[in-house]
């Protein structure tokens, strides 16, 4: 009678250790997958403000002397990003692309 209750017991405590273990492997995993889908959320995001320069920099280039003569600043909102292009000099302009949800954001000085 002693050792059923024993035997019980020892089933109990063992199953109880193994999902304590299960579930501390199963939280690890997810929380492995969780900040690898965030590190390649921000990869695209990062991959996605330097297209947003690429095409601010061809836009620049495109422009004839005239309207970059009147031309003083520009900002616009696509997908979340904030767009800037603002005249330094006669023929300097900053470019700046940012997403504060992600932390983006890539600045860069062109000179024509």
């Amino acid at each position: 009678m002693v050792y059923k209750k024993m035997k019980k017991a020892y089933i109990l405590l063992s199953t109880l250790f193994f999902v304590l273990l299960f579930s501390f492997i199963a939280k690890q995993s997810l929380e492995k997958n969780a900040l690898n889908s965030r590190v390649y959320s921000e990869k695209l995001y990062f991959i996605q403000a330097k297209a947003h320069i690429y095409f601010l920099e061809q836009y620049l280039l495109r422009l004839n002397e005239n309207e970059l003569l009147n031309f003083i600043s520009l900002e616009f909102m696509p997908d979340n990003f904030i767009l800037k292009i603002s005249k330094k000099d006669e023929k300097e302009y900053f470019l700046s692309v940012k997403n504060e949800e992600f932390g983006v954001k890539i600045s860069k000085l062109l000179k024509l």
